[in-house]
């Protein structure tokens, strides 16, 4: 059998860099995220629709209103 072992150094190097890739993840998934919507109102008729979507930005509070009129 062939066991080499690792020196402090190199583990220590190894826990550092994981823990670092582990907190870029959770940071980009975070901020993946940042805003809110929600339906008001969705209103559908043979002749196209119309979609009302309030949205909030979770950062700093922007809230906005995206009215969508699809004609058929």
């Amino acid at each position: 059998m062939n066991s080499q072992m690792e020196s402090p150094a190199q583990m220590m190097a190894a826990r550092i860099s994981g823990t670092m890739l582990m907190l870029v993840f959770a940071l980009s998934l975070a901020l993946m995220g940042c805003e809110r919507r929600e339906k008001v109102l969705e209103i559908k008729t043979p002749g196209g629709s119309i979609e009302v979507d309030k949205k909030t930005d979770l950062i700093n509070g922007d809230k906005s209103i995206e009215v969508e009129n699809n004609r058929n």
